[in-house]
């Protein structure tokens, strides 16, 4: 079987049985599927075993299995250094039953944080951090592999009203807060805009069955290394912070960590409707400088919605706070 045609049938088999597990991104799936079974030629993917992630035997974890296959495998300690060891394999009737076996096999509390997942890096961090592997460059190494056969090609497309990002569960912050008001012109607090935008937007997340956290409900001070905290142990798909801007200018504009593929496409689509109520936009932008968008270990996004000294920007922020 040529390379090309191994690529084809995995990925025929992961697009049909990925969506009845939510899990929403292919191309990670099928680099596995590379990587651990050298693309269909290893000791595991023989014809009589069709084992093609490496997947270690664990009894009633894969309906799809009809034994298990015994051979030597390797382990990667913390120190870089290997220890092999007879083990157990499963072992599937065909591709198709090894590739639902794939499927049944994350399909439980420990790999919970795969599903609804859309992108690949943070499919496969989390899929590493479950303790699926014990290679050190697991991650970089299958991102190799998705670069080299532009395996992306093969995500599900997001329609021009699709979801962003599958959200069960999203941290919220208002900036500033209590002692710290934020920019202050034209009468106004930012403190007190960040916090009714917040309000705000729980009320509207909450009505679609998304669970929402707060930093703050009230006029309090909430430091950002706190915020940061709190959002790292939320459990949450999302972190977003509020903010305007101050100190001359007009327009919207959000940051972001660029190559966080759901945070932009997150920030877009805030663009995308901030532009409908006529407002300017000053773009996406990397955020890794900010302490928010670099800690936070959510996918993450600043929004700076418009210019609190700027009265003709803040009409047209009125309309989207």
């Amino acid at each position: 079987m040529s390379n090309l045609n191994f690529i084809e049938q995995i990925a025929t088999y992961v697009a049909k049985y990925a969506p009845k597990y939510n899990i929403c991104v292919h191309s990670p799936i099928i680099a596995q599927a590379i990587l651990e079974s050298a693309s269909g030629t290893s000791e595991l993917a023989q014809e009589n075993v069709n084992n093609f992630f490496g997947l270690n035997w664990r009894e009633n974890r894969c309906p799809t299995s009809n034994g298990y296959y015994i051979k030597v495998g390797s382990e990667q300690n913390a120190d870089g250094s290997y220890t092999s060891s007879v083990m157990k394999w499963f072992r599937f009737p065909d591709m198709e039953a090894g590739v639902q076996g794939y499927f049944d096999f994350i399909n439980n509390a420990n790999y919970s944080k795969l599903k609804g997942v859309t992108e690949p890096r943070k499919y496969l961090e989390y899929i590493k951090d479950a303790g699926y592997a014990t290679s050190l460059k697991y991650v970089d190494n299958l991102m190799n592999v998705i670069q080299k056969y532009e395996l992306t090609k093969y995500d599900p497309k997001k329609s021009e009203n699709a979801e962003v990002i599958a959200m069960k569960k999203v941290f919220l912050s208002a900036g500033h807060g209590g002692s710290d008001p934020g920019a202050v012109a034209n009468g106004l607090k930012e403190k007190d805009i960040n916090l009714q935008t917040m309000l705000a937007c729980k009320e509207v997340l909450e009505k679609n069955n998304i669970i929402v956290i707060c930093s703050r409900i009230a006029d309090e001070y909430d430091p950002v290394q706190e915020e940061v905290k709190e959002a790292n142990n939320s459990g949450c798909d999302l972190a977003v912070s509020f903010h305007v801007n101050g100190g001359g200018g007009d327009g919207f504009e959000a940051f972001c960590n660029l190559k966080n593929t759901d945070a932009v496409n997150l920030a877009k689509l805030a663009e995308k409707h901030i532009k409908t109520l006529g407002q300017n936009s000053r773009g996406i932008k990397d955020g890794m400088r900010l302490y928010f968008i670099k800690n936070t270990k959510n996918t993450s996004v600043l929004f700076e919605s418009f210019f609190l000294d700027n009265v003709e920007d803040k009409k047209i922020g009125d309309t989207i706070e």
